[in-house]
């Protein structure tokens, strides 16, 4: 597909989406060596609005830069899936040492639930969201409600106990690893993690609070701040597997009793037309974000919106998946 096709069918992806026109929005495809950018028109009733270049919140698209971090302390031999979290955070109550990493990584270890959690830390006089406050909570939950394994169940707080991990490792901050091993060599020069003490980076859009603990300064379910141009060239490095651990990374989880799962290390595999990708979606007040890639296209798909509702986003990612799979014709512009 040429360069003006796959920019003649983005535009009528994004038409056929029926998407708000005064809900700011950004949104990039790629195919092979191909990409095409949509920013929404200024409008009006919009106060804002934002482009390829904004620094933005991309909330739970953290979690595969995470499991592309653990996966390279893993190479490394610096950690295994099948350690227990005890080994890693000893501090934890006596259930820790029958959670696996790899548990974690699926969403299966049976961490307690994230509003309870969130209120305790409220409890505790937590004014935001923070890996510290999150870990210092933790340990409060005296027993599980059920055996790790058993089901899937989304867990934020699994995902802020493997960064800890992976700087546990690293001997170093998950920015300085992140930094220093995926994002300078990757291009990502926009990119970061983000634990504070100020709102947001510099340069960076602000984000609303979350109602039950302020601002996102958790590491590992979120705390990543992003472009779409950066995340774009994430996409694409993971699809040509630059880093060298897309067979980790793409490792997808089971049950105890040996029922497969969809999630893998911090990211989702899909089925579309006949092709493998792997997708994952990111959320907080007042932003909603979306990637999308299939490694056998080299294809790819962000998209970043200044709404908490992702429905339009999902309708734009069916139809941009379409083209890029080639499930249907170019849609008519």
């Amino acid at each position: 597909m040429s360069a003006s096709d796959l920019q003649t069918g983005l535009r009528a992806c994004v038409s056929a989406a029926d998407l708000d026109p005064d809900v700011p929005f950004t949104t990039a495809v790629q195919l092979g060596d191909e990409r095409a950018y949509y920013d929404a028109p200024v409008r009006a009733a919009s106060e804002r609005r934002i482009d390829r270049k904004s620094l933005l919140y991309a909330a739970s698209l953290a979690k595969q830069v995470v499991g592309a971090c653990f996966a390279l302390t893993t190479r490394d031999g610096l950690t295994s899936p099948d350690d227990s979290l005890a080994k890693w955070i000893p501090e934890l109550p006596g259930w820790a040492s029958g959670v696996k990493l790899r548990q974690l990584l699926a969403h299966v270890g049976a961490l307690p639930e994230e509003t309870a959690l969130l209120e305790r830390m409220r409890d505790a006089g937590e004014t935001a969201r923070t890996t510290p406050g999150m870990l210092a909570a933790l340990p409060s939950f005296a027993e599980l409600t059920e055996p790790p394994g058993t089901s899937y169940s989304y867990s934020n707080m699994g995902y802020v106990c493997l960064a800890r991990i992976v700087e546990i490792a690293s001997d170093a901050s998950l920015m300085d690893v992140s930094s220093q091993r995926l994002f300078e060599p990757l291009g990502m020069t926009d990119t970061r993690f983000w634990p504070g003490p100020d709102s947001i980076p510099l340069g960076a859009l602000p984000v609303d609070d979350e109602p039950l603990v302020g601002q996102p300064f958790s590491l590992g379910d979120g705390g990543l701040w992003t472009t779409l141009d950066d995340f774009m060239r994430w996409n694409d490095a993971m699809n040509r597997d630059l880093l060298g651990v897309a067979e980790l990374v793409q490792q997808t989880g089971t049950l105890n009793d040996g029922s497969p799962l969809e999630y893998a290390w911090g990211i989702r595999r899909i089925e579309h037309n006949g092709y493998t990708g792997w997708s994952h979606g990111g959320s907080w007040p007042g932003i909603f974000a979306k990637s999308v890639r299939f490694p056998a296209l080299r294809a790819g798909f962000v998209a970043f919106t200044l709404d908490t509702d992702s429905d339009p986003i999902l309708r734009l990612t069916d139809r941009v998946q379409d083209l890029l799979c080639g499930n249907s014709s170019l849609p008519d512009s």
